[in-house]
């Protein structure tokens, strides 16, 4: 998941950008919700047929951890010095035992 939202950081910072559009524009929040439910339930389908240890909150609670990390990264990084595989290397350990 990580490495897909980095390899291009346009992405994840124009998804942040229209996640605030939404906060202002309820039809910019109807869309983009109803995109952003689709794509979280073929991740928790796509996470359930790989044998991957988890269940669906465990994959709610790991989306949003990881949306968290990765607005921090991409803009003013709280440790600048950490790398983001190592922040989520943790972040799975502590969340997935």
């Amino acid at each position: 998941m990580v490495r897909r939202l980095s390899a291009d950081p346009h992405v994840p910072l124009a998804l942040f950008e229209l996640r605030l559009e939404a906060a202002r524009r309820p039809a910019v929040a109807e869309a983009l919700g109803a995109w952003r439910r689709r794509a979280f339930e073929a991740d928790v389908a796509s996470w359930a047929s790989s044998g991957l240890p988890g269940d669906r909150p465990d994959l709610l609670v790991l989306h949003h951890a990881v949306d968290g990390m990765m607005l921090d990264h991409l803009t003013v990084p709280l440790d600048p010095e950490r790398s983001v595989d190592d922040a989520i290397e943790a972040l799975v350990d502590r969340l997935l035992p």
